[in-house]
């Protein structure tokens, strides 16, 4: 008789994708050939098709709940996963989960460390946790909490791992610390909490919110000290910074000496515990940090006075939409003079105009990116913008090159005369536009659709009549798998006719030629 195994492979994968999940699981210790089938079959039914470069989610299922078919169970059966280059894991916990369970992200990350265990290497990782805030916990269940976070962190670190992205929207174990303010209680008091704690911990100044209990915290085990490569790290969550996972935190960004560093983390009300927070970090990555990417950060003139403590920073990226002058308390300040040592600025507009009206000081910089963002309601106004270039140039000195980077998705109803073409009745501003030489673009792929979208592109140009190299960078839809995209010829022409000083075309780094046909040299 002909065996199952004789038919096929074709055939064998067309009947695996009607299977349901549970059918595809009890396949997964038959043999080695349908391991890889049915654990191809089941992670491509969760829209993973490279098993080495995946994204899923992982829910955090109450106690006695049936473990359903999920992509992580695939991930762990598949013998032929041995290597990974990219990792996300979203960890979603049910916002009805009880202290009574224990710690919500137990179960889903015992099952996260065994499949980082079993790997030989991995490239990235992003740990995405939408943690329940308020839940309280014994000391048994912290714990074993603590120990499974550490040790996951830990495993990840010795697996060669590059790039580590923790995002945490809520908080890892609630208020188990609280921060206590400097001029809390007695002199003699603090006296004495600094005596009894400073030696044990540098987390002295935080206290169990209970008021009783142990000082756990999480640490580094010798193995991911010696064998830690981490060269870049995205922290989005403030709890990685305090304990008991700030001795973890600290301990490692010092010993990995990263030379990327992205912070995006909603800062705490307490000028005494941002201080303290912002001091630890200097002396983690002061000695390695090049490139420095700052999230939605509120006090921006203390976080300046952090960054002027980087002396190898080259690139300084400051991502702040909802900034806004005047809504910080930080003004005692502004006459202390702050010196940055970074070579590459970008920021929005606004904020690069509020930060040179300072006394600041920039000796290595050589390029400032102005970011502007246009949205439905409308876009920036353009005699008041180019007043403000004209003092920032006088700020930064004429060895300073400034380039506009524009972010648009739609066209707001200011810019309809922009599109169809016809310059603003403002003659005022035309003296400081036509000196970008150089200018970036950013939006949707669906800019590129068609004509009445792509206008939208050819309206910006018409502000800038001295550019000579444009830099388009349009991001696919998340439903839409990116495909590799260039300029059709009737688009370069019309970017040629708005603006003949053009020299240089790109289209997501690659170069386009008059034609529209991609050329292989990249900026």
């Amino acid at each position: 008789m002909v065996g199952l195994l004789d038919i096929p492979v074709e055939i064998i994968q067309a009947i695996l994708a009607y299977l349901p999940a549970d059918s595809l699981r009890d396949l997964f210790p038959t043999c080695r050939l349908l391991n890889y089938l049915s654990t191809s079959a089941l992670l491509e039914h969760h829209g993973i098709r490279d098993p080495t470069n995946c994204t899923f989610d992982l829910y955090s299922r109450l106690p006695g709940d049936e473990l359903k078919a999920d992509a992580l169970s695939a991930l762990l059966a598949g013998l032929h996963i041995k290597q990974m280059k990219f990792l996300r894991c979203n960890l979603i916990i049910p916002w009805y989960w009880s202290s009574q369970w224990g710690w919500g992200a137990c179960r889903p990350l015992r099952r996260l460390h065994r499949l980082i265990q079993r790997l030989t290497s991995i490239n990235e990782v992003v740990l995405s946790f939408k943690m329940v805030i308020g839940i309280v916990l014994d000391d048994a269940y912290l714990m074993s909490g603590i120990d499974i976070l550490q040790n996951l962190l830990n495993m990840i670190i010795t697996k060669s791992c590059k790039a580590l992205r923790i995002i945490n929207t809520g908080t890892f174990f609630g208020k188990v610390y609280i921060f206590n303010q400097p001029d809390s209680g007695s002199s003699i008091t603090q006296g004495l909490r600094r005596f009894f704690h400073r030696n044990d911990s540098p987390d002295w100044q935080y206290k169990r919110g209970d008021s009783k209990g142990a000082r756990l915290s999480l640490t580094c085990s010798p193995a991911a000290l010696q064998n830690v490569a981490l060269t870049s790290m995205e922290i989005d969550a403030m709890s990685l910074f305090t304990p008991p996972c700030s001795n973890w935190t600290f301990t490692m960004l010092k010993q990995s000496r990263i030379k990327t560093l992205i912070l995006s983390s909603t800062w705490p009300k307490s000028g005494a515990e941002r201080s303290l927070v912002l001091s630890r970090l200097v002396v983690a990555v002061q000695a390695s940090v090049r490139t420095l990417s700052v999230v939605d950060v509120t006090h921006i003139l203390e976080i300046l006075g952090f960054i002027a403590q980087l002396p190898l920073l080259d690139t300084l990226d400051v991502n702040l939409w909802t900034w806004k002058a005047g809504v910080s308390d930080e003004f005692t300040t502004t006459s202390i003079p702050i010196v940055l040592n970074m070579k590459i600025m970008s920021a929005p507009a606004e904020m690069l105009f509020f930060m040179f009206s300072r006394p600041l000081t920039v000796p290595r910089l050589r390029e400032i990116f102005l970011a502007f963002n246009i949205n439905k309601e409308g876009m920036f106004n353009i005699t008041t913008t180019a007043t403000s270039i004209a003092r920032l140039r006088d700020s930064v000195g004429p060895n300073v090159a400034l380039i506009p980077m524009i972010y648009m998705d739609s066209v707001p109803p200011s810019m309809e005369s922009l599109c169809n073409g016809i310059q603003p009745i403002c003659p005022i501003w035309e003296q400081e536009f036509s000196k970008f030489t150089t200018m970036s673009l950013a939006g949707q792929m669906t800019l590129l659709d068609s004509p009445n979208t792509f206008r939208i592109i050819l309206g910006l140009l018409t502000l800038f009549s001295g550019i000579a190299e444009l830099h388009i960078r349009l991001r696919p839809s998340p439903e839409v798998e990116p495909t590799p995209i260039h300029l059709k010829p009737w688009m370069v022409k019309a970017i040629l006719n708005r603006s003949p000083k053009f020299t240089s075309i790109f289209l997501n780094q690659v170069a386009q030629n008059k034609n529209g046909v991609p050329t292989t040299s990249r900026c």
